[in-house]
């Protein structure tokens, strides 16, 4: 899996300094804290300055099946024996590269975050620290990794000479979806839903270099 993420990162980190974008990570939570996660790219963007034509009338480049052909390739040559639990898609319609990881309990999460973290840590020149999910049971209090393997784009976004603000042209939005109700989460930045069973943030890369969002610290109710 390892190379899965490898791929996603450098072919998505391309695509972001090249135009800016939208990511989007939702993460839905079963009871016994099994679920699924799915992390999105909007290239909409992108794909508008691919569609670009020359002086001659001729495409400039094209995001095309070989292209795309060899992406899934690169992203499905992994061994790991998580590799089962992720799955790859392009949305050619909406111009949308997802990865989805579906997870049996948080031990499974954790171990496949630490596989992701490694080409984060491996990309990015400041040293990283991570937090792992935490199931409090007796204080019904769950810890959670908050918005991370952005420190490397973030320095990659700095050294584009000629581009100011490009981290402030890349969006990232996070959802969280419980079955149980929340009492409160420990960070103002996080928005609840009505029914008070979803949290969510809004904001850019810009914002999030900041100020982080390392960790999520949610307490339900009884």
């Amino acid at each position: 899996m390892k190379r899965y993420y490898n791929a996603l990162v450098v072919c998505t980190s391309i695509f972001i300094l090249l135009s800016g974008c939208a990511i989007d990570e939702r993460t839905t939570f079963n009871n016994d804290f099994s679920g699924e996660s799915v992390s999105t790219v909007d290239l909409s963007s992108f794909i508008k300055i691919l569609s670009e034509k020359d002086s001659t009338g001729k495409a400039k480049a094209g995001f095309t099946k070989g292209f795309r052909d060899k992406i899934a390739a690169e992203m499905g040559g992994s061994t790991n024996p998580y590799a089962s639990h992720i799955s790859i898609n392009y949305d050619s319609v909406n111009n949308h590269l997802s990865m989805k990881c579906t997870f049996d309990n948080l031990d499974m999460m954790n171990k496949i975050n630490a596989t992701m973290r490694e080409s984060n840590t491996q990309m990015s020149r400041k040293k990283v620290t991570y937090v792992d999910y935490n199931w409090k049971k007796k204080d019904k209090v769950l810890v959670m990794p908050g918005v991370e393997g952005l420190e490397s784009l973030a320095e990659l976004t700095k050294s584009r000479k000629g581009e100011e603000n490009l981290d402030s042209k890349i969006t990232y939005s996070i959802v969280r979806r419980f079955p149980k109700e929340i009492e409160k989460v420990n960070d103002s930045r996080l928005q609840l839903s009505e029914d008070k069973k979803e949290l969510s943030l809004k904001t850019t890369l810009a914002e999030l270099d900041k100020k982080p969002l390392k960790e999520i610290v949610v307490t339900f109710k009884n």
